[in-house]
């Protein structure tokens, strides 16, 4: 085990993101009142800001497939929107504009072309990106609701929902929200979702602490 930060005046820090090549971390230092968007580099240890982000509600950064973009969630005043940043820090663009309800958990499909995001309880939403020749990225649709309960904690929480190489969404629930049918999931809901509950006992399982 390697220490890699070290908290300074009572901070606390929060990993987020690995860059594909393996040489930086993206990670939230929350000040008690704000978190910040921060970056190690593997190669020489030194952290520093990242993008100027500083938001509210936890950021959530994520780079893409391809390490040249990051993904986030900032709530500056009123609600948290989704927006997307050339790596490293440069142009940013401004994903979702909703202002009725804050958008947070951003994550990437295994190829880049979807953004995948939380726009509310129970709901799940996507836009297309695409790189080349230059950003851009559709409106927002809104896909069938998630699973019970794979809202946990709404937008003050870290993300857990990601995407598979098949083009899966894997969720960590609530095993003891309501079922999927008592929620009014859709069941041909695309992409599809594997729940998974109790995982940490199931980690246990698979590798005994030493």
């Amino acid at each position: 085990m390697e220490r890699l930060t070290k908290p300074e005046g009572g901070a606390v820090h929060f990993p987020e993101s690995w860059s594909p090549d393996g040489k930086y971390l993206l990670f939230s230092a929350f000040t008690g009142t704000s978190f910040v968007s921060m970056l190690l580099s593997l190669d020489d240890g030194k952290t520093r800001p990242y993008g100027d982000v500083q938001s509210g509600t936890p950021i959530n950064a994520t780079f893409s497939p391809d390490g040249h973009w990051v993904a986030y969630s900032n709530r500056g005043s009123g609600v948290a929107q989704i927006y997307v940043q050339s790596f490293p820090a440069g142009t940013t663009y401004q994903i979702t504009r909703g202002t009725s309800s804050s958008a947070a958990f951003p994550f990437w499909s295994s190829d880049g072309r979807q953004l995948y995001y939380i726009p509310g309880p129970a709901q799940f939403a996507a836009v297309g990106i695409t790189t080349r020749p230059a950003f851009a990225f559709t409106e927002p649709r809104l896909l069938s609701r998630g699973p019970a309960g794979f809202m946990i904690g709404g937008p003050m929480t870290t993300r857990q929902l990601d995407a598979t190489r098949n083009g899966r969404v894997l969720a960590v629930v609530d095993p003891n929200a309501p079922s999927a049918a008592a929620a009014g999931v859709m069941s041909n809901a695309t992409p599809q979702f594997l729940v998974v509950s109790n995982w940490f006992e199931e980690l246990k399982a698979r590798v005994p602490a030493k």
